[in-house]
């Protein structure tokens, strides 16, 4: 429904192919298995996200334009992060669930 109601083409297909990258990415991340691969899938749907789900540019209300501009930085601020568990994806991760 949110996806419909932010006017993404195919909005169902994209809901699940956008669940399922983020929880694989996430598993891949948590896990500490192909660290490079998930962080990559996170990034994939986080960044383009962020630009298809909060167009703060587009809103009149300076009350939404404010939710929609911190949920923008916030989804780009979580794609950069993607970008530096990829960059360190080759190093010891001792955040990882499994050893």
């Amino acid at each position: 429904a949110y996806f419909r109601s932010r006017e993404v083409p195919g909005p169902r297909p994209v809901a699940v192919a956008t669940g399922v990258m983020l929880l694989a990415g996430g598993v891949l991340v948590l896990t500490g298995w192909s660290r490079f691969i998930g962080a990559g899938l996170l990034f994939l749907v986080l960044f383009p996200g962020a630009f298809a789900l909060h167009p703060f540019w587009r809103e009149p209300d300076p009350a939404a334009r404010l939710r929609e501009r911190a949920q923008f930085l916030m989804t780009l601020a979580l794609a950069g992060a993607a970008l530096l568990v990829a960059y360190y994806g080759h190093t010891f991760w001792p955040l990882a669930v499994v050893p």
